[in-house]
């Protein structure tokens, strides 16, 4: 959407290239810091670029948008596709590409699997994705898309969010989404003979960032309990184990640009 000095209306958008690593956006980054590819770290699934990010709609002439403000605050490229059986540090590795596996993008008022890497040719290292591996990825592409028709429907009846919606904090996106995602880790661990974890993540906010995540591990009995806090470049986590003990995770190496 564009406001003054620019002709109101919804226009394309141009995406503008950051580097994964996209350091205003490290609070919402997943990137390995122990394992590593020509020298840099891995994206793990469910990686996102961040906030921060100045797209330009329309092209060429975006950068005069009155709603730029909001854009920036609102920006989000995600990796929705995830190799199962391939990880690093315990997770899977983010699998982006142009050839048909995208990543997800803020659009506005929908999100939209719009965006791809551009330097995949330069990796020697090759991750393969399963079919189911990208079935999964396109479900939660479409959820998540499902839930941002939702959300624009209601704003249409009742317009606004004040301080909070302009944070990124939406109480609404935030139950339907952890529903959502709860729901669909019950129904892919019972896919699994109960073998995969259960995971209930309640996040909410962008820019500032609080997320609390209990993983249950049905074929152990086990939990996990993490809390993931951010605002903007700074990041903090802290996992309480399957056995017990509490870890701080860092999010942020000492460059914000390397590990």
């Amino acid at each position: 959407m564009a406001l003054p000095p620019l002709p109101v209306g919804l226009y394309p958008s141009h995406e503008i290239l950051v580097e994964q690593r996209w350091w205003l956006g490290a609070g919402k980054h997943k990137i390995t810091s122990t394992v590593f590819h020509r020298g840099q770290g891995i994206v793990q699934h469910g990686h996102d670029c961040g906030p921060l990010i100045a797209d330009e709609a329309p092209p060429l002439l975006g950068r005069g948008n009155g709603y730029l403000p909001l854009i920036l605050l609102g920006s989000s490229r995600k990796i929705m596709f995830g190799a199962s059986t391939v990880r690093a540090e315990g997770a899977a590795i983010g699998g982006a590409e142009a050839s048909g596996y995208p990543m997800l993008t803020c659009g506005n008022p929908i999100s939209l699997p719009y965006t791809y890497p551009t330097k995949n040719k330069d990796n020697t290292v090759l991750v393969g994705l399963t079919v189911l591996d990208i079935t999964r990825g396109w479900q939660d592409i479409a959820v998540t898309m499902a839930i941002d028709v939702i959300l624009f429907g209601l704003s249409l009846a009742k317009p606004g969010g004040g301080l909070g919606g302009l944070l990124g904090v939406d109480w609404m996106k935030t139950g339907l989404t952890s529903a959502a995602g709860l729901g669909l880790s019950i129904k892919r661990s019972a896919e699994s003979g109960w073998k995969e974890p259960i995971t209930l993540r309640v996040e909410a906010g962008n820019i500032i960032t609080d997320a609390n995540e209990v993983i249950y591990h049905p074929d152990t009995g086990e939990f996990e309990l993490v809390r993931d806090t951010t605002a903007g470049p700074l990041a903090g986590s802290v996992k309480r184990g399957k056995d017990g003990k509490i870890e701080a995770m860092e999010r942020l190496p000492p460059d914000p640009f390397s590990d």
